[in-house]
């Protein structure tokens, strides 16, 4: 089951887009680019990494993908 309604919208806020992606190139994409900054190795810490990925699969999930 998806999520709901708010709930899928923060998930995409957190990605980054103000309105719901077009398709999942687009989310990856941001999700590589935000992904860069945020893993621990870049110094980002660990939290807000995995955060990340779960609204990057959230994200996924909503698209049908």
């Amino acid at each position: 089951a998806l999520p709901a309604a708010p709930l899928l919208e923060a998930c995409f806020q957190a990605l980054g887009f103000s309105t719901k992606p077009l398709d999942a190139g687009e989310v990856k994409a941001q999700y590589r680019r935000m992904a860069r900054v945020m893993h621990p190795d870049n110094g980002g810490t660990q939290e807000a990494f995995s955060a990340l990925s779960e609204n990057y699969n959230a994200c996924l999930r909503a698209l049908g993908i």
